[in-house]
């Protein structure tokens, strides 16, 4: 009985005794009676919705099929003779198949196994147990095996030695560092790809025709001995050298994102597609692959590239190398041609009237006549030097892209079928697109376009206009918006009450008073940025995570609803008051410039980013944000800060306060600290072992040690009390500021990178900059110097020092 692939959702075969072979694959079965049909030799159920089934009662059985179900177990253990069993796409965790010793053919794919006993099987020929979750197998028993597949499983070893029937092998995406095939000499195809091998031997696999290792670490590789070789993957390798001068049967070699310089397949007539991406060739002969159909070679070095005997090519793959010219007049077959990121100022495809697909984005072309690729679907010729394109013969075009060229206009009337249009970056004043009702997506941003129609296109899904002069837009037809940029326009009204699609709203620095969003309850992301906006209602859209509205004039901002709010920035508004306590997922907040006098931030775990400074805070407790990296706090009024929780700090800015003392002890990932204007009388900063930047001017500091703080680069201390400052261990200090001390001497003989040095208005007799050659400004105002000595820094562009100083050097007269 067959009823493969039809609807049924139950049938009745208890009274069917006789039934010998019954086929209901591609049905909808949840559960199915069995156990009356005990002379059932054959038995197909796969692609069902079975969780469970009985065939203890079927013990003639010699096929059964089961794949692609919903079963969690199934019981085999009286079905002594089964040849074929098939498992595949199924949830087991578990199954014995001790009892079947006559099996033939296994297959438990895409399962949940963790382990399986295959000792008792000693007739398999086909084990098939790729996708489960095995760390270890053993198969040594199983010595008739011609197919063995456990790809995708987390084995570190496996021995093969005895399965010296082996025809293919799958491996695939497992953990090995190590394989012994040596045994194995009938193996015509092996599968190693995603592993973590480093070498392997194939010298005695002399009939393989079918061999991948991608993504392991191979750095050597011998395949002088596989003349049979047909198919060749080593992709993502640390392969140097391949020598393949004795694999004429090799059809197909993928050698992408390896350390080749050099390739010779001079001798691999037989080739078809040749993939050598993402290495460091320099040049390539393929004049002796005259059956080439496709050649990829993106991500090079290549000046040059002959291709006048490969007339076979269908696919030619050069992006990125260093190609000033190519002639392809010879490969009138080429359906695709992609020759993005060289330095062409020219090409000649009016021969290639095959193509379909032409990318030649980011070259220098002033022209490109594509008048006689009729059959072109897509075209992109971004980042060119275009100032005219005629694309009226390329009327099957979906795809479009001429972005960053220096057209002032483009006629797409007889494009028709265009998805996708691209003309962003340009100096076009007007685009008619009241053709293309099939468009989907249109870029026309940072362009000279006052007016735009967009009625016609119905489908379109993605509108970018940004950076333009419209004055307005109308896109209440356009119904199937998801993503809309109008940023940087003359817009003083938007209406996108019937865009309820609208996942991306970007109408940011336009002249805009109000902006509706209730409708636009899908919103993920809004832009409403320098605007004129007083009040801005979010409450419906409850999916947002990010929300820019800073530069506006908001007074207050109403956020319990927006709970999914991962970045908020509202700074430059007026805000006297923010609710954020609902907002656990916010990562960054900037609210600087603003007027709060307070806010809680005890329930924002997850910050990253906190800017709040230029409002009147007086306190601020950050001491469950313990995520945070960067801190903004300047120009409040705090008189202490605890930051010791903060251990992911990097940045921190709390200058113009009122602090006194601040504890960095903990803080060991920090950076950058700016705490100038402050009234700190002492610091201690041994533990901050990586700062780069410090900043501590205008505080009371009598004393500042940084001579565990090697990484500096700029060290502000001026207007402080300070004596003496040690700087010898911060040889890599380029922007050194000490003025207005009391410093009475200064050693700078280690600090050969300073480029600038200031120490105005202290007391140094003496100061010796000979050591400082990059210096480019040098002010020692105001000093008690007699003599100053700045022949060695020639880098000088500004020297500032008190008249009656003894200056030499070629400087001085600056």
């Amino acid at each position: 009985m067959d009823l493969d692939n039809n609807q049924l959702s139950e049938i009745d075969v208890t009274k069917n005794t006789r039934l010998a072979q019954l086929d209901l694959d591609g049905n909808q079965l949840t559960t199915i009676d069995v156990g009356k049909n005990t002379a059932l030799l054959s038995l197909g159920l796969d692609s069902n919705l079975l969780t469970g089934i009985d065939v203890s009662n079927n013990p003639l059985l010699t096929r059964l099929d089961l794949d692609n179900n919903q079963l969690s177990e199934v019981d085999v253990t009286k079905n002594t003779r089964l040849a074929q069993l098939d498992l595949d796409g199924n949830q087991l965790t578990v199954i014995d198949v001790s009892n079947n010793t006559a099996l033939l053919s296994l297959g438990l794919d895409s399962n949940l196994l963790t382990g399986i006993d295959v000792s008792n099987n000693p007739l398999l020929t086909r084990l098939d147990l790729d996708n489960n979750q095995l760390s270890e197998i053993d198969v040594t028993k199983s010595t008739r095996l011609e197919q063995l597949d456990l790809d995708g499983n987390q084995l570190t070893v496996i021995d093969v030695s005895n399965n010296t029937a082996l025809l293919s092998l799958g491996l695939d995406s497992n953990l090995l560092t190590n394989i012994d095939v040596s045994n194995n000499r009938v193996l015509t195809s092996l599968d190693l790809d995603n592993n973590q091998l480093t070498s392997i031997d194939i010298t005695n696999n002399l009939l393989l025709s079918r061999l991948n290792l991608d993504n392991n670490q191979i750095t050597n590789l011998d395949v002088s001995r596989n003349t049979s070789l047909s198919e060749l993957g080593v992709n993502n390798n640390q392969l140097t050298v391949l020598l393949l001068q004795n694999n004429l049967e090799l059809a197909s070699l993928d050698l992408n994102n390896s350390q080749l310089l050099s390739i010779d397949v001079s001798r691999n007539v037989q080739l078809t597609s040749l993939s050598l991406e993402s290495n460091k060739l320099t040049e390539l002969d393929v004049s002796s692959n005259t059956r080439l159909n496709q050649l990829d070679l993106d991500n090079n070095m290549l000046t040059q590239v002959e291709l006048s005997a490969n007339v076979s090519l269908k696919i030619l793959n050069l992006g990125n190398n260093q190609l000033t010219e190519l002639d392809v007049t010879k490969n009138t077959e080429l359906n695709t041609l992609n020759i993005d990121d060289n330095r062409l100022a020219m090409l000649d495809v009016a021969l290639n009237t095959a193509l379909t697909n032409l990318s030649v984005d980011n070259n220098l072309l002033t022209t490109l006549s594509v008048a006689t690729n009729r059959l072109l679907v897509e075209l992109h010729a971004g980042g060119n030097l275009l100032t005219a394109l005629d694309v009226s013969s390329n009327t099957m075009l979906k795809v479009l892209s001429v972005f960053n060229n220096q057209l002032n206009s483009l006629d797409v009337t007889n494009n028709k079928q265009l998805e996708f249009l691209s003309i962003g970056k340009n100096s076009i004043s007007s685009i008619d697109v009241s053709l293309q009702s099939e468009l989907k997506e249109l870029r026309a941003y940072e362009n000279l376009i006052v007016a735009i129609d967009i009625s016609n296109n119905l489908k379109l899904e993605s509108l970018s206009l940004y950076s333009n002069q419209l004055a307005q837009v109308d896109v209440t037809g356009n119904l199937q918006l998801r993503e809309l940029s109008l940023g940087n326009n003359q817009l003083s009204v938007v209406d996108v009450s019937n865009n309820i699609s609208l996942l991306d709203l970007k109408v940011y620095d336009n002249a805009l008073e109000r902006v509706d969003v209730t409708t636009n309850t899908a919103l993920v992301t809004l832009s409403v940025r320098d605007n004129q906006l007083t009040e801005l209602d979010v409450s419906q859209n409850v999916q947002l995570s990010e929300l820019i509205a800073y530069s506006n004039q908001l007074t207050t901002i109403e956020l319990e609803s927006n709970t999914a709010l991962e970045r908020l920035q509202l700074y430059n508004n007026q805000l006297s008051a923010l609710d954020v306590s609902s907002h656990t997922l916010l990562n960054e907040l900037i609210v600087y410039t603003n007027q709060l006098t307070l806010i809680d931030l005890t329930n924002n775990p997850a910050l990253v980013t906190l800017d709040v400074g230029s409002n009147e805070l007086s306190s601020l407790d950050i001491s469950k944000n313990t995520q945070l990296q960067i801190l903004g706090v300047n120009d409040n009024n705090l008189t202490s800060l605890n930051i010791r929780q903060n251990k992911a700090l990097e940045r921190v800015d709390l200058y113009r306060n009122a602090i006194t003392t601040l504890d960095t002890s903990t803080n060991e990932q920090l950076q950058s600290l700016k705490a100038y204007e402050n009234e700190m009388t002492s610091v201690e900063l041994s533990n901050n072992i990586n700062l780069q930047e410090l900043s501590l001017g205008s505080n009371q500091l009598s004393a500042v040690d940084v001579s565990n703080n090697t990484l500096l680069t700029s060290l502000r201390l001026y207007s402080n009390e300070l004596s003496q400052v040690d700087v010898r261990n911060n040889t890599s200090l380029v922007d050194l500021n000490l003025n207005f001390n009391g410093l009475t001497s200064l050693d700078v003989s280690n600090n050969a990178q300073l480029n600038t040095l200031e120490v105005e208005r202290n007391t140094l007799s003496t100061i010796n900059v000979r050591e400082n050659p990059e210096l480019t400004s040098l002010n020692v105002l105001r000093n008690n110097l007699v003599d100053l000595d700045v022949t060695q820094n020639t880098s000088l562009t500004t020297l500032l020092y008190d008249t009656g100083v003894n200056c030499t050097g070629s400087a001085c007269g600056l």
